[in-house]
């Protein structure tokens, strides 16, 4: 399942982390401070990137595709 990172004020994907599966010389997922490092700001509205507080964070099945 993958991890998506999302910009807190306007909603904008910063980055999807899909995990060792997608990528095997990688193991596990981006952590948030490193995203946060990379970018510094939301390139859409601009807002200061922050690590997430736990009741930010949103886990949530994502419906799989019809075949």
């Amino acid at each position: 399942m993958p991890v998506v990172y999302l910009c807190h004020s306007c909603g904008l994907v910063l980055a999807v982390e899909r995990g060792i599966k997608h990528n095997p010389d990688k193991y596990g997922i981006t952590p948030p401070e490193e995203i946060i490092s990379r970018l510094i700001e939301c390139p859409k509205c601009g807002s200061q990137l922050a690590q997430p507080k736990v009741e930010a964070i949103k886990i949530t099945a994502i419906p799989e595709k019809k075949r």
